[in-house]
């Protein structure tokens, strides 16, 4: 079962993601990262899937579970 980790929590349209990831029931864990550490953290209380949040994307992709990333940052 995949750990999706998502980069960029603050983009407009991240929220509609998120919600999105936690409804289906194939991705079974999220990896959050987004720049803004305290918003990363915040984020991560109110997704239930979440299993940790990062400030580095390096480091949000490290673990060995996660299997795909989606990434939402301004253009």
């Amino acid at each position: 079962m995949p750990t999706v980790a998502m980069i960029g929590l603050t983009h407009p349209h991240s929220r509609m993601y998120l919600d999105t990831l936690d409804m289906v029931d194939e991705v079974t864990s999220l990896v959050l990262c987004d720049e803004d550490e305290g918003a990363a953290r915040e984020i991560a209380g109110r997704t239930p899937k979440s299993v940790a949040s990062y400030s580095d994307p390096g480091r949000a992709l490290a673990p060995p579970g996660v299997t795909h990333a989606l990434i939402a940052l301004p253009n």
